[in-house]
């Protein structure tokens, strides 16, 4: 064989160990990026939102198993959905936040004193939908406690120990 040859063949082995080498890295960067893909998700339904109409926001569970947060069953607050094993319309129990100069800071809402609050499981693949209304114009985000699997223990164990789940940020403007 020639040298030319030789050389030639070099060059390729080169360049085919540096294409393996890049495409492994492309995977390795990717895994992560495929790893935050959230089980649960928070969403806004719709736009222009104002203090008069309540918001309307969709749960969906995107995982291959279920996943456990907590409702609360309000005595004063309606809602605009039931659970249809229970025949009630409870709330989940979200963190409402409020963005001011500072920062984020939790809003106090949610149910009257002595709501009971209970583990719901939602199912792979299912979805709730829910309204609040937010009488106060500003920018929003809601969080949600929640843990993998079926999980029958108190809400405030779900709140303390597991994991959060975070709506886009969405604007509330004054009623013209």
């Amino acid at each position: 064989m020639s040298s030319n040859y030789r050389s030639i063949v070099q060059v390729l082995k080169g360049r085919r160990r540096i294409a393996v080498a890049f495409a492994l890295g492309m995977i390795c960067i990717s895994l992560p990026a495929l790893a935050r893909e959230k089980p649960l998700v928070i969403e806004l339904l719709g736009s222009g939102h104002n203090t008069s109409d309540p918001i309307s926001f969709r749960l969906t569970n995107r995982s291959s198993g279920p996943i456990t947060f907590c409702l609360s069953f309000c005595g004063s607050i309606h809602v605009d959905w039931i659970v249809p094993e229970i025949g009630a319309n409870p709330v989940p129990t979200l963190d409402v936040q409020k963005r001011h100069e500072t920062g984020w800071r939790s809003l106090l809402w949610g149910c009257d004193v002595g709501a009971l609050d209970l583990p719901y499981v939602l199912e792979p693949g299912k979805t709730i939908e829910f309204r609040i209304r937010l009488r106060s114009q500003g920018t929003y985000r809601l969080t949600l406690s929640y843990r993998k699997g079926r999980f029958d223990g108190k809400c405030i164990e779900i709140e303390e120990q597991g994991k959060h789940v975070r709506s886009t940020n969405f604007v509330v403007v004054p009623t013209e």
